[in-house]
């Protein structure tokens, strides 16, 4: 089919994306990170690797920098408290409680400090608040009360632009709130959908709070309520979640400013999704380049394979860079 065909066929590119996100992938060891799009969840962009297994917290304190912990070691992968920063991890701290059935992570309304909540290991009851220091020194907060199950299990972990201190209790499927000075604990609302025992939490820039759940299931959930709305569907397990505008990775079909090879621009992304970007990967498909199209292993978004390069560049690399043109930027 010619260009000028294929092109039309694709007209409809620039479509604004919703809130760009990043989710912690739990199936690879170590865990992963891919940058997500929640209106879309089906897609996903694997953009970097942590030093560890088993984050049941992570956080972002700007496009580059956040923070999380390591809870378990599989084949003598590093556990403890870290800093990932440009996709490097570096380890602040040892881990002064751990489980890794639950728990989370998040930044203040600040970023100035960090709060880590974590079933207590000693006695698998109540949960443990920790107030955490950028550099890793954890002070013990004390145990969360007010939750009528005997032995509550939370799970994600976000802080409202508010100041506001929000978990999912995940035996009772409720949303909470946490008061961070008297450390009680009060009920929202149900959520009204089937949590799981691991899973994020966080807000986005509007003030809309989004959850995920290790079978992938993400659902935006309503602060006053309690109740969540589905949203769609991680390709992966999801342990953790943590919005990072304007994300790494979200816009794939972003190749180039300039459809001509001697133009500065060419091979630049410039923000958009155009015409210049859909010849640019023709260009290099052709070219066999598969450091620029090697983009997936299959052409079905349930395949684990899908927007993920498998060293190979055939139809499944071409129908889904059409799939993420028709997306935009």
């Amino acid at each position: 089919m010619p260009k000028l065909a294929l092109l039309v066929v694709c007209a409809g590119a620039s479509v604004a994306l919703g809130q760009p996100f990043l989710a912690v992938d739990i199936g690879p060891s170590p865990d992963v990170l891919q940058s997500v799009d929640l209106s879309d969840p089906a897609f996903a962009v694997q953009v970097g690797t942590f030093a560890g297994n088993f984050v049941r917290g992570f956080d972002m304190a700007s496009p580059t920098l956040g923070y999380y912990v390591a809870t378990s070691s599989i084949s003598g992968s590093p556990t403890g408290f870290f800093r990932y920063e440009s996709g490097t991890s570096t380890l602040l701290a040892d881990l002064p409680a751990t489980n890794t059935a639950v728990g989370g992570l998040t930044l203040d309304e600040t970023n100035g400090r960090i709060y880590y909540l974590i079933e207590n290991p000693s006695t698998s009851s109540l949960d443990e608040l920790w107030e955490v220091s950028l550099t890793g020194t954890f002070t013990l907060l004390g145990e969360v009360t007010g939750v009528p199950n005997a032995s509550p299990s939370f799970n994600g972990l976000a802080m409202s632009p508010q100041g506001v201190l929000y978990a999912i209790e995940s035996t009772t499927d409720v949303l909470y709130t946490i008061d961070r000075n008297t450390l009680v604990a009060t009920a929202v609302g149900p959520l009204g959908v089937s949590n799981s025992a691991v899973g994020g939490l966080d807000f986005g820039p509007d003030g809309r709070l989004f959850g995920t759940f290790s079978s992938g299931d993400v659902v935006e959930i309503n602060p006053a309520t309690g109740a969540a709305t589905p949203l769609g569907e991680f390709p992966f397990s999801c342990s953790s979640l943590a919005w990072a505008e304007p994300g790494p990775g979200i816009c794939r079909a972003d190749l180039t400013g300039s459809s001509d090879p001697n133009d500065p621009a060419y091979g630049v992304p410039d923000g958009t999704a155009d015409a210049a970007d859909f010849f640019y990967f023709l260009d290099q498909f052709v070219a066999n380049n598969l450091a620029v199209a090697d983009l997936s292993g299959s052409t079905d978004p349930n395949d684990p394979g899908y927007g993920q390069p498998d060293g190979i560049l055939d139809a499944a690399d071409f129908f889904y860079f059409l799939d993420v043109f028709v997306r935009g930027c």
